[in-house]
């Protein structure tokens, strides 16, 4: 079953964003073209300067985070997605230290000479960005790799699922949407399969977009060079097998694709809030007004005077025997710390 021609027309303004829709909703193969390899020196000029404070554009935040070894380390990656799914890379850490021990204790310190990547992770995770409207954003979904040191991932998702963050695996399917059901639920764990291959198609075609619209990718100053070579390290190569041909995403030898990895999971976990939770982008947008007008309204309140007069002070008397042992109370008018109640 292929994609009717008259969607594709409709659609042709952001075919990388119909192709989510036709992956996900109607789980049908997208056949991919294999264009030119980008080159990451394109990617690494463009970056832009915005701040401490979130891009204006920005709805919602999503996470990605990868396990590498040599040295141990747990990388993340922030994005902020807007309307159209226009994306901006917000943070990418690395934390190097202990891999294999998930469960920490909170109140007490790491070894300075073997930091617990998992409590740093953790405490990045909890952090939150304030925004042009006036209001902080927190992540709202990460979704954490766990085919590498499974055991280790799952303890540490097992007591942060209510956080929305979830264990994901790659789909051994070609043409498996990005993020698909059924999941699974492996030692109290909910394990999300996503389809990798559909996401870096996807992430492809929006690196080649050279305006800031729907599906542009922005990126800060912050961002190093090597992060960029990660993105484009990869390269679709056609295969042929049993008489079929098929594309097939390669990493060649000596390189390395965190980069890349990490935007593929912050986007399907965004296609798992707005696929799979049903939480539009369009619905994100009007529910961040409205918490950012509530906001200024509560703020324009709080800087009001306030009409209520002070109370007269009674002259002082020279206390008597009979009345020596009680004091007079004054009430005290009500300042701007007082009745912010």
């Amino acid at each position: 079953m292929g994609v009717p021609a008259g969607m594709r027309r409709r659609h042709a303004d952001d075919p990388a964003q119909f192709r989510v829709f036709v992956n996900t909703k109607w789980a049908i193969t997208w056949k991919v073209k294999v264009g030119k390899q980008l080159k990451h020196e394109t990617l690494y000029e463009r970056r832009e300067e915005w701040g401490e404070t979130l891009p204006a554009g920005v709805i919602v935040l999503t996470a990605g985070v990868d396990l590498q070894e040599s040295p141990s380390r747990l990388e993340v990656e922030v994005k902020g997605w807007g309307v159209g799914e226009e994306s901006w890379g917000i943070a990418h850490k690395v934390f190097h230290g202990l891999i294999d021990q998930p469960l920490f204790d909170a109140t007490v310190e790491d070894d300075p000479m073997k930091p617990n990547a998992w409590r740093q992770l953790d405490e990045f995770l909890s952090r939150e960005w304030v925004h042009p409207l006036g209001v902080k954003l927190r992540i709202s979904c990460t979704f954490v790799d766990s085919s590498h040191r499974t055991k280790e991932v799952y303890q540490f998702i097992r007591t942060r699922q209510a956080r929305q963050i979830y264990a994901i695996k790659g789909s051994s399917e070609r043409g498996a949407p990005i993020v698909n059901y059924p999941t699974r639920k492996l030692r109290r764990v909910l394990l999300i399969i996503i389809g990798t291959d559909a996401a870096k198609s996807t992430i492809y075609d929006r690196l080649q977009k050279l305006e800031p619209g729907p599906g542009y990718l922005h990126w800060p100053k912050t961002y190093e060079e090597n992060y960029f070579k990660q993105v484009v390290a990869e390269h679709l190569t056609p295969k042929m097998k049993m008489g079929q041909r098929y594309n097939i995403w390669e990493l060649p030898a000596g390189h390395s694709n965190e980069g890349l990895d990490l935007n593929v999971y912050a986007y399907a976990a965004l296609c798992w809030m707005t696929m799979r939770q049903g939480a539009s982008l369009e619905r994100l947008s009007q529910a961040l007004r409205g918490r950012a007008e509530k906001v200024a309204a509560d703020t324009v309140k709080l800087q009001q005077p306030t009409d209520e007069p002070a109370a007269p002070v009674a002259p002082s008397e020279p206390l008597s025997a009979d009345h020596s042992s009680k004091r007079q109370h004054v009430k005290r008018a009500r300042g701007f710390v007082r009745g912010w109640r």
